[in-house]
């Protein structure tokens, strides 16, 4: 019997939306076609805007930036992080309007979903934030990657890599929960709601360290008072969000300046930092040499050493 798994390079026809789907549900894609869906874009490919309705999915970006317009938040996915979104969540795609990045997409069929429903049983919605890059789901994302990258075309395969994929998701899932355990004393739903703002101003700063950003805008995208929000972010990632913020912008210079051509200045100001002299102070306070010298390093070792996240 064949697998029911699809492979293609761009989001297909029935899970774009348009005004004759307004308002379908989960169950309708089902019933359309059941399958397991696998889009890789390659690096350098066109990008459109898009809306997209569909199953349960989860996507990942290496070599660049996606934009993803999920309610009322904007999320940037980056090489730092993946992200799983709902059945029946509509987003919007945005266009790519620099370097065109290299994605993966997998939409989990009904198929895959039911060989876990004894595990899934608690996991009618996956937490929708930004999840830093592990060993759990990361693994399975480029096993995936590689293979769509390499041409493989056995869908057994990727049959078995899906389902064990989805396994792992809902892994990952019940660990972010458990994370809520740093707002104790607090009771179980405080614990869970401090954990989803907190996750929310973690998402506004992973998604706009490219702008200005100050405390302020960071409690606001959580609706907490800035003093709340600074000392709840410590107790979560151990640091407070101004460091945060100084280590993803590092994060995103080192990878510029070892991915692509853009000179010194551009890179500082995609970065976040504003000018060259910023970035050259952060970099230096952090790896002990300046952009020139971490690119000369990164062309004659070809080996990366990018700061790892918080």
């Amino acid at each position: 019997m064949q697998p029911y798994v699809a492979l293609a390079s761009s989001i297909p026809e029935h899970l774009r939306k348009t005004g004759a789907t307004e308002g379908r549900c989960d169950a309708a894609f089902d019933a359309r076609d059941d399958r397991d869906v696998v889009v890789w874009s390659q690096a350098g490919s066109a990008s459109l805007e898009l809306k997209v309705q569909g199953p349960p999915s989860v996507r990942a970006v290496w070599h660049g930036v996606e934009t993803y317009i999920v309610g009322r938040r904007t999320l940037c996915v980056d090489a730092d992080s993946y992200l799983m979104l709902n059945g029946g969540r509509e987003y919007s795609a945005l266009a790519q309007r620099r370097d065109a990045a290299e994605s993966l997409t997998i939409f989990f069929s009904r198929s895959t979903r039911r060989a876990h429903e004894m595990n899934a049983a608690e996991h009618d919605f996956f937490a929708e934030h930004l999840r830093p890059h592990d060993d759990v789901v990361t693994p399975c994302l480029r096993r995936l990657r590689d293979a769509r990258r390499c041409g493989v075309a056995d869908l057994d395969w990727y049959a078995e890599q899906i389902r064990q994929l989805y396994a792992n998701l809902l892994t990952a899932d019940d660990e972010w929960h458990s994370k809520a355990v740093a707002f104790a004393p607090a009771s179980l739903p405080t614990r869970t709601e401090l954990l989803r703002r907190v996750m929310t101003a973690t998402d506004y700063v992973n998604s706009n360290y490219m702008s200005a950003v100050t405390l302020d805008d960071i409690a606001s995208a959580a609706h907490l008072s800035k003093y709340h929000l600074a000392r709840l972010f410590r107790m979560l990632h151990g640091v407070s969000p101004a460091v945060y913020l100084r280590l993803k912008r590092i994060r995103a210079a080192e990878r510029l300046i070892e991915g692509s051509d853009a000179d010194l200045a551009e890179i500082a100001e995609r970065s976040g930092f504003g000018s060259r002299w910023s970035m050259f102070r952060e970099l230096r306070r952090r790896r002990g040499m300046g952009g020139r010298r971490i690119r000369e390093s990164w062309l004659r070792s070809g080996t990366s050493a990018i700061s790892p996240s918080v």
